[in-house]
C-alpha cells in the first residue's frame, strides 16, 4: 500500500445518538491488559468505562476455565468488581 494512496471511506447519514455515559477514559475488553488499564486510569482520577462482551472478567484465561468445565470463581469477579468500585469505576452487568 503506497502512503499517499487515498482510504475508502463509508458514508453515515447524520443521526442522533443518546450518550448514556460520561467517560474520560473508555477499555475495551476486561481481560488482564483491560483490568490493569481500568484500575489505573481509575486510580489517576479518571472517569473510566471497562466494556466486557462477555459475562465474565478474566479474558482467555477464564474463557479457557469454562470450556474445560471449571467456571471462573465468582469470588474473584465479585472482588475484581469491588476493587474496581473502590477505585471509582462502575461495575455493571
Amino acid at each position: 500500500m503506497e502512503v499517499n494512496q487515498p482510504m475508502h471511506a463509508y458514508h453515515e447519514p447524520a443521526r442522533d445518538i443518546p450518550i448514556t455515559r460520561d467517560a474520560d477514559v473508555i477499555i475495551a475488553g476486561g481481560g488482564p491488559a483491560g483490568l490493569a488499564a481500568a484500575i489505573a486510569a481509575a486510580r489517576n482520577g479518571a472517569r473510566t468505562v471497562l466494556l466486557e462482551r462477555f459475562g465474565y472478567l478474566g479474558g482467555t484465561a477464564a474463557a479457557l476455565c469454562c470450556r474445560e468445565g471449571v467456571p471462573p470463581r465468582r469470588l474473584d469477579v465479585a472482588r475484581l468488581q469491588g476493587i474496581l468500585a473502590a477505585q471509582g469505576a462502575v461495575a455493571r452487568r
